[in-house]
């Protein structure tokens, strides 16, 4: 018991400090847009600068996804977690005296950055959670974890409230940025403080030492494993659902010029709506997980599955066409409606924990052994799906475009020869994987419902294959308890074999005497 209280009060320590990281990173992303073209008026950068930015950091993030579970495994959890969280205080101190060098290369930064903090997280959780408890802690770090958007969007409520302008200061830039690079370096702090005792030598007693290359090689071997390429269907759906509810749809509630609303306030109050969704879902399968445990993993998938789908539903009928490109006055079927907006962001988030929730019990579940392994490619296809759905309504990208198609083919390559036991049909795949992933990057604009379309299929595929996993990791359990059932009946047998043994040699020696 004593043991267990001290792995949750490490899960929590470590949420608080996700929190402070994820206030400042998740809030100024609702913002980073109109701050930078802003600023582009008074010619300090260029107006796209954002969103080259975004890209950049979506890009080296999915790259570095790929290598980091070796220098993961050798700078262990906590300095993992230290190294990343570092990368994104310097890119909101960069915020403070804005300037295009500098941006792309704390973005660039960034991008390597959150490859080490989320390996890093799933780490430290699978080294404090055991199959029984795997459920329950991760709803709690993701339940916590999302105070840091309701706690953003009061924040930027609060900001807002006094100007109707559409246009935010220098002063009032530099005031935001200081306390998100304040907040962001008291998580550094907290990470920093992670208490490691114990769970080093336990997690260390229990691994293979093997070479980094050997661990490389494992990462691309297990995401060839039919659960994992099956689950990977999944993670890319979490990276494209990210993509809407953190960017695409926040972008379309303030181009639908029907609400007649302060656009900031607006975003602020569907910030905070998100975050109740997730908070909600996060405490129901987390602090109360274990009440959802003996269901199994497929009535919450199930839950989140039909949550999402009444969100596309809903957003294809409140919102106009165009509304996530340009700024527009058209109507929807409906004329849009500020609660139904927000009560939609707020399914958004509940549906979002459901599904992140689960994916990371399944994967401290199933792969207990090879969590570095199994997080970075789960942190892979999210990043990289989440990059192609943002891409999606951008213009003038041609630059990002031409090296996002070389090092997508490069990687694919680099796969191919890595990977041992791949076919000649498998590298096929990859290649025409690689390049179909590149021609997303060439579409100039996609309007909101075909965006819809996409997250509807992706969403139906994604829960088909993570119903197939879940059944494959119920019977592994059944399997497992099955053999230790019959193990210890054996054991049982043995024992009275030697009992009844001693007992007849002392009942002859009596005999004898």
């Amino acid at each position: 018991m004593g043991c267990t209280d001290y792995k949750t009060k490490n899960v929590i320590h470590l949420a608080f400090g996700f929190i402070c990281v994820f206030f400042a990173f998740n809030s100024q992303g609702f913002i980073e847009p109109t701050v930078i073209s802003n600023a582009a008026v008074e010619g300090k950068i260029d107006p796209n600068a954002g969103y080259y930015s975004l890209a950049i950091i979506y890009g080296f993030s999915m790259a570095a996804n790929l290598m980091v579970a070796p220098a993961v495994d050798w700078l262990g959890a906590k300095w993992s977690m230290v190294l990343g969280g570092a990368t994104y205080t310097l890119f909101q101190m960069g915020m403070l005296f804005l300037n295009g060098p500098y941006l792309y290369f704390s973005s660039a930064l960034l991008g390597v950055g959150s490859a080490f903090i989320w390996t890093g997280q799933g780490k430290y959780l699978t080294m404090n959670s055991t199959k029984r408890t795997a459920a329950r802690n991760s709803g709690i770090l993701w339940g916590l974890l999302q105070t840091s958007l309701l706690g953003g969007g009061i924040f930027l409520f609060g900001i807002f409230s006094g100007f109707d302008s559409g246009q935010i200061s220098t002063k009032t830039r530099r005031i935001i940025y200081g306390v998100f690079t304040a907040v962001s370096l008291i998580g550094n702090c907290l990470h920093l403080l992670l208490p490691t005792k114990g769970l080093i030598e336990e997690q260390h007693d229990e691994d293979e030492k093997i070479s980094q290359w050997k661990m490389l090689l494992s990462a691309f071997r297990l995401f060839l494993t039919l659960n994992m390429m099956l689950l990977s269907i999944t993670f890319a759906y979490s990276g494209l659902e990210l993509s809407y509810w953190s960017s695409v749809y926040s972008t379309a509630i303030s181009y639908t010029k029907q609400f007649s609303y302060n656009t900031h306030k607006l975003i602020a109050l569907n910030a905070i709506c998100q975050g109740v969704g997730q908070i909600i879902g996060g405490a129901c399968f987390g602090i109360m997980g274990d009440k959802f445990r003996r269901y199994g993993r497929i009535p919450i998938i199930s839950i989140g599955f039909v949550t999402h789908i009444v969100c596309f539903a809903l957003s294809f009928i409140i919102f106009p066409s165009s509304a996530n490109i340009q700024e527009t006055m058209a109507e929807a079927i409906i004329h849009p409606s500020i609660p139904l907006a927000l009560i939609v962001g707020a399914l958004l988030g509940f549906g979002d924990a459901c599904w992140n929730t689960q994916m990371y019990s399944i994967l401290v579940d199933m792969y207990h052994d090879q969590s570095a392994q199994a997080f970075s490619i789960m942190k892979f296809f999210q990043v990289l799906l989440a990059c192609l759905l943002f891409a999606f309504p951008m213009c003038h990208y041609r630059t990002v475009h031409k090296l996002f198609e070389l090092a997508v083919t490069l990687l694919a390559y680099f796969v191919d020869r890595i990977t041992l036991k791949a076919t000649n049909s498998k590298n096929q795949c990859y290649c025409s994987a690689a390049f179909a992933c590149a021609s997303f990057f060439y579409t100039p604009s996609i309007e909101l419902p075909w965006i819809l379309l996409i997250l509807t299929i992706f969403c139906i595929s994604a829960t088909g294959t993570f119903f197939y996993v879940e059944r494959v990791a119920q019977r592994l359990a059944v399997e497992k308890s099955e053999t230790s059932a019959e193990l210890t009946t054996a054991k049982g047998k043995n024992m009275e074999t030697m009992e009844s043994r001693t007992e007849n040699i002392e009942n002859c020696d009596s005999s004898s005497t």
